[in-house]
């Protein structure tokens, strides 16, 4: 009795591992999906000069014209500069149809051009002022002094002004800096004061 009842738990436990084994190749549901990912699309960028300032092409590198005119009680014919006169100059930026948000951006480069009238004149930066504020266009008392125009603005208020101010500076009675000025006053034509405007995609944190 005791090898029969040993025979038969013998054949269950081979049983068991043989299950076990072959249970693994048993056929299982399966289907594969191949074809194209869903297409997204592009934001579009837009950003343009208005067309008052010259090209309204996209910018990228352009030259740009600011009507300057002449500020406060400076007794100068409108349009020109001269010691202790004051003049602004607007660039409008066109953000229409631009799908981002934008960082607008605007700096003084002048030192390197102002410094060629060094060796005729004597004049150096030091003797032009210039600074930028950007505001939304027709809101002169409101600006963006960080330059961001968050996306959902631009389809309110489109247009953005880059405000460029230029101050030649009146040195008080300084003998060497008042001649530097009247040889520049006796020779006339035009001081070239670039401004370099950069409008970039604004992500946050940016």
């Amino acid at each position: 009795m005791k090898k029969k009842g040993m025979i038969i738990a013998g054949l269950a436990g081979a049983v068991l591992i043989t299950s076990a084994a072959v249970s693994g190749t048993y056929a299982k549901y399966t289907t594969t999906f191949t074809g194209e990912s869903a297409q997204v699309e592009v934001a579009k960028w837009a950003v343009k000069l208005d067309s008052k300032n010259g090209s309204d092409t996209t910018i990228s590198t352009v030259t740009f014209t600011p009507d300057y005119t002449s500020v406060g009680e400076g007794n100068v014919v409108s349009g020109k500069i001269a010691p202790g006169v004051t003049m602004k100059g607007i660039v409008t930026l066109d953000l229409t149809d631009t799908e981002v948000s934008v960082k607008l951006n605007a700096k003084d480069v002048s030192n390197d051009v102002v410094s060629t009238l060094t060796s005729s004149y004597g004049l150096t930066a030091d003797d032009f002022k210039v600074s930028t504020k950007i505001y939304k266009t027709g809101e002169s008392e409101e600006e963006i002094s960080d330059g961001i125009v968050q996306q959902s603005q631009i389809a309110e208020n489109p247009k953005y002004d880059v405000v460029i101010t230029v101050e030649w500076v009146n040195h008080n009675d300084d003998s060497t800096k008042d001649a530097n000025d009247t040889k520049l006053g006796i020779a006339g034509g035009n001081v070239s004061i670039p401004v370099e405007i950069t409008a970039s995609q604004y992500t946050q944190g940016a």
